[in-house]
């Protein structure tokens, strides 16, 4: 048992260090979240969660940036579960944490890659049922 987890742990540790080549179903994949992020800005949920909207602005404009199954930011969001998930903004700066569960959040947005170093930290956000919030953040 011991010598299965190690081997499994091997493998996905070599599995992170060649993430970076995306397989055509992932960029498949990475295309249609980016087009679905459009699709349900501005729109609740109606099945008693909440979804946290992204939009992330430099010099003005919404930042938009290749698509990609492996973002360049990643955001957390902690009440009594954690949420968390890495992403790129759509062509609009747009990303939605969808289906949330309602709560008083503590929301951590991330930079990776060429982004590493950025961090923004937003505490006491809320997250009402059926409902969504938004949360700008200014890239430098």
């Amino acid at each position: 048992m011991k010598k299965l987890l190690l081997l499994f742990m091997i493998s996905l540790s070599l599995g992170a260090t060649a993430q970076q080549e995306e397989t055509a179903q992932q960029t498949r994949m990475a295309e249609f979240m980016a087009a679905n992020m459009d699709d349900v800005w501005d729109k609740a949920p109606d099945d008693g969660t909440g979804n946290i909207q992204i939009l992330m602005m430099k010099d003005g404009e919404p930042i938009a940036l290749p698509v990609s199954f492996y973002g360049l930011f990643k955001i957390m969001a902690r009440y009594r579960s954690q949420y968390h998930q890495s992403f790129n903004p759509n062509s609009n700066g747009r990303f939605v944490l969808e289906q949330v569960d309602p709560g008083m959040y503590t929301i951590v947005v991330e930079g990776l890659g060429d982004y590493k170093g950025m961090r923004w930290e937003f505490n006491g956000y809320e997250v009402k049922e059926n409902e969504y919030i938004t949360i700008e953040i200014t890239v430098k």
